[in-house]
């Protein structure tokens, strides 16, 4: 089977499986971060690696690809941002002086007050 099954059909109408080959032969690698499918037909969030496989004379047999599903990881990041924006807002809002310090007892960040 073709590797498109990877692939949300608007992504394959769209020619990427075709352009991410062709940037591989071009550049000799190929990396980004977009929406593949699962057998089950789920969505996922992958980092997706193509690298071309060559003989010892240099000749391209065929491509390897690495998938790895960055959805949870994304999540994470995700959430630690908000969290840290919400932290910058009370430091920023609180009329009180107010210490942030990490597990060594380093100051972090601070309010403007302290």
């Amino acid at each position: 089977r073709h590797f498109s099954i990877f692939y949300p059909p608007e992504a394959v109408e769209a020619g990427l499986p075709e352009r991410e080959l062709a940037t591989v032969r071009a550049t000799g690698r190929y990396e980004e971060q977009g929406i593949r499918v699962r057998k089950d037909g789920s969505r996922y969030l992958a980092s997706v690696t193509v690298t071309p496989v060559q003989d010892r004379s240099g000749a391209v047999h065929g491509f390897a690809k690495m998938m790895r599903d960055v959805t949870e990881r994304l999540s994470a990041e995700e959430a630690l941002r908000a969290r840290e924006a919400h932290l910058t807002s009370i430091l920023e809002t609180v009329p009180d002086a107010m210490v942030v310090i990490d597990e060594a007892g380093l100051i972090q960040s601070f309010s403007a007050t302290a």
